[in-house]
């Protein structure tokens, strides 16, 4: 929402944006429980008169290693200042694959540099912070960590 009113703004009140340009594919793996979790993403910045804000679209998140008939969810969440954005992706299994991949629709909707990522998988109802010691798994997408 915030950055919706931010493109209004900017609209609206003539503020020019000059592109930055796009990231060549970035990846961030982590383990649980045997399976293997992976984010793809590239990272888009565009710097206005007010400064720079960088998004990750799109995005991707794979997980293999996990049975067929199993049913995946992974919880991304995006804690930036201003506040949080949480996104639910099923996943669905891709036989030719061997995984079960899902993307976050059109990407994070708020921007990812200065702000905090986090990811939590649920197969089959078991959640990753279970394994993790109560905690979803952190990134730096701005970083590819």
């Amino acid at each position: 929402m915030k950055m919706l009113l931010l493109v209004t703004f900017m609209f609206f009140s003539g503020l020019s944006a000059q592109a930055d340009g796009v990231s060549d594919w970035m990846h961030v793996t982590r383990d649980f429980r045997g399976a293997t979790v992976s984010v793809d993403y590239r990272v888009g910045c565009y710097t206005y008169s007010l400064g720079q804000i960088c998004s990750a679209n799109p995005l991707w998140i794979n997980v293999s290693g996990v049975r067929p008939e199993s049913s995946v969810r992974a919880v991304f969440i995006n804690r930036c200042p201003e506040g949080v954005e949480t996104r639910e992706v099923d996943m669905a299994y891709q036989p030719q694959d061997g995984r079960f991949t899902g993307d976050v629709a059109y990407g994070t909707r708020t921007r990812i540099n200065g702000c905090q990522q986090e990811l939590a998988v649920v197969i089959n109802g078991d959640w990753s912070t279970r394994y993790n010691h109560g905690r979803n798994f952190n990134m730096d997408l701005m970083n590819g960590r």
